[in-house]
């Protein structure tokens, strides 16, 4: 894949999406078609999106989310400076991975056969849009039958949500307010 220079921020508003992976599959499809414009015609990639492309979409919108959230503690970490002593983010450790991405860095480094995103989780913003829609997709796996406990869980192995349960919580309340208000339209 040809890398795009000057090229960190998300190409779309994450506003303007209700779905996680409609959002993060359509940006992928967005570098694609980047990357192609930039190719000669017959190294260009044609086929579905694979595996590699929406997971880099994924990050790109994360990190993008994260710079918004945390400015000045992401440019302390990238200029390798210390963080604010009045950071949220004190406690967490956070520190950059090689895609840019802000991770917390604590304990469980230590642990030997944990995933690398079990052992630095990414710092999900709290009032972020992304993290929303992050925690209504987790939400959504789990049928709407989940409770809290369990979704917690299926996103703490791969996110940190700064007052996650508040998150979580604010997410269901969501669900349910649109689920009222299909019931309502279909009784009209």
């Amino acid at each position: 894949m040809v890398v795009i220079e000057g090229d960190n921020e998300s190409r779309l508003e994450p506003k303007r999406f209700s779905s996680w992976l409609r959002l993060t599959r359509i940006q992928a499809w967005i570098y694609r078609f980047l990357n192609n414009c930039l190719l000669p015609i017959d190294r260009r990639t044609r086929d579905e999106l694979t595996v590699e492309e929406i997971q880099d979409a994924e990050i790109r919108i994360i990190k993008a989310a994260q710079k918004r959230s945390f400015e000045t503690e992401y440019s302390a970490l990238s200029s390798g400076k210390p963080l604010p002593m009045s950071s949220k983010l004190l406690a967490l450790k956070p520190r950059l991975d090689e895609d840019g991405v802000m991770r917390s860095d604590g304990r469980l480094e230590n642990a030997e056969y944990l995933p690398y995103d079990v052992k630095y989780p990414i710092i999900l913003p709290r009032k972020e849009w992304v993290t929303k829609l992050i925690v209504r997709w987790c939400h959504q796996q789990g049928n709407h039958t989940a409770g809290t406990n369990q979704t917690l869980a299926m996103l703490s192995s791969r996110f940190w949500l700064m007052q996650g349960r508040e998150q979580l919580e604010s997410a269901k309340e969501n669900v349910m307010n649109v689920e009222e208000e299909k019931q309502r339209q279909l009784s009209r």
